[in-house]
């Protein structure tokens, strides 16, 4: 009974934390370069988009690996990522 209890009370908790793992979304725009960075002293990866905005700026940010794979460059961001 203990055991339910805790799981019942740990599973949201789990998946609260797992969502505060992803990265915030970029502004929306024209995916115009990608890039990966690899720290090989924590064994860790960054995956980064740039993309150029509909008033002309570029913004760089970090996205999940996934949003990194479905957008190649020419690709309007967010909506490659859905």
């Amino acid at each position: 009974m203990r055991l339910r209890l805790c799981l019942c009370l740990l599973a949201p908790a789990a998946l609260l934390a797992l969502a505060a793992c992803t990265p915030p979304p970029g502004p929306a725009g024209r995916v115009i370069d990608k890039a990966t960075t690899y720290r090989p002293a924590t064994k860790t990866r960054d995956w980064t988009l740039t993309v150029r905005t509909a008033d002309g700026h570029t913004a760089r940010f970090t996205v999940s690996p996934a949003a990194y794979d479905a957008c190649r460059r020419g690709s309007s961001y967010p909506a490659c990522t859905r």
